[in-house]
């Protein structure tokens, strides 16, 4: 008799054998949730992405303008010192010369000085919206912090 001898001394043949396979398939019972958070991670990097886009755009305008300011101040400067401020000077040693010699009288020196002075002032002015421009230009491009 072939078989197979059990501990209680029973043997057991092949007709008294078990056969067959256990199979089973594992189903997530939360998959709901999952499929939310996968959702809203793929929401939130689209906002991110939007947002990084926004900022990128807002930084090139802002870059271009100051590009722009720069130039602007650039040839106003050039002006001023080319011509405006020696023109300036030449107004203020002349119309002093006058006011000493008695050629001309002392509101008109005043009105003199005040048209001299006003175009420093506003070379002065030019040369600091320039700096200014250089400055944010350069926080911007992130030389200084």
């Amino acid at each position: 008799m072939l078989g197979t001898e059990s501990s209680s001394g029973k043997i057991y043949g092949s007709t008294d054998r078990f056969s067959g396979i256990k199979a089973g398939i594992s189903i997530p019972l939360w998959f709901g949730a999952s499929s939310a958070k996968m959702k809203a991670a793929r929401v939130a990097e689209k906002a991110s992405r939007a947002n990084a886009d926004a900022t990128r755009l807002s930084l090139e305008s802002s870059y271009r303008n100051l590009l722009l300011e720069y130039d602007k101040y650039t040839g106003s400067i050039d002006f001023y010192e080319t011509q405006a401020v020696k023109e300036a000077d030449l107004i203020i040693d002349q119309a002093t010369a006058a006011y000493k010699g008695g050629a001309m009288e002392y509101m008109d020196y005043i009105q003199s000085l005040s048209r001299a002075l006003a175009i420093k002032q506003n070379y002065l002015d030019a040369l600091n919206n320039y700096n200014q421009t250089v400055v944010e230009i350069e926080q911007l491009t992130c030389k200084i912090q």
